[in-house]
């Protein structure tokens, strides 16, 4: 699910509004307000391997590297990146 929304993020295909959406997505499903709901996102996070973060880490950086800020998106990668 993350892999799919990390590559739309990058995508400069994609409408703003979707790369956007993505972004969004991405760190809702990284953190939460909810203290229980946090521990959960964060446990799941750190459940994966770190050659398996690593890729979506690198892929998050090279959309900003990348300049790939049109439409919003590069909001929506900062968010993501700061999850």
């Amino acid at each position: 699910y993350v892999r799919t929304l990390v590559a739309t993020l990058g995508d400069d295909q994609q409408s703003g509004e979707v790369r956007q959406a993505a972004g969004v997505a991405i760190k809702n499903s990284l953190v939460s307000k909810d203290a229980t709901r946090r521990h959960i996102l964060a446990q799941r996070w750190l459940s994966l391997t770190e050659d398996e973060r690593r890729p979506l880490k690198e892929q998050l950086l090279q959309t900003i590297q990348r300049g790939s800020g049109t439409g919003g998106s590069g909001t929506a990668v900062a968010q993501a990146v700061s999850a």
